[in-house]
């Protein structure tokens, strides 16, 4: 499950769909990563993050993606981007 709520430009506050890949605003500027930081909150605790291992998966949820898939380590990744 993502908690990304939107991607935002932070320049003209253009908003984007964060289902669909985007690179720059129409503006020219990088997008930031808006959250529904009230849902990740509730389903995210920090004892759940120091319990993980130390690499990026222990922070799948921040990521915008739509799930996490198959098995991290020496054998790759697989992940669902959001489109």
């Amino acid at each position: 499950m993502s908690f990304v709520r939107c991607l935002e430009c932070p320049r003209c506050h253009s908003t984007y769909t964060a289902t669909e890949i985007h690179n720059l605003c129409q503006c020219g500027s990088p997008l930031l990563v808006r959250y529904d930081l009230e849902r990740l909150g509730q389903a995210v605790k920090k004892e759940d993050l120091k319990s993980r291992r130390a690499d990026l998966w222990r922070y799948w949820e921040f990521l915008p993606l739509r799930g996490r898939t198959g098995k991290t380590g020496n054998k790759g990744i697989n992940v669902e981007i959001v489109k």
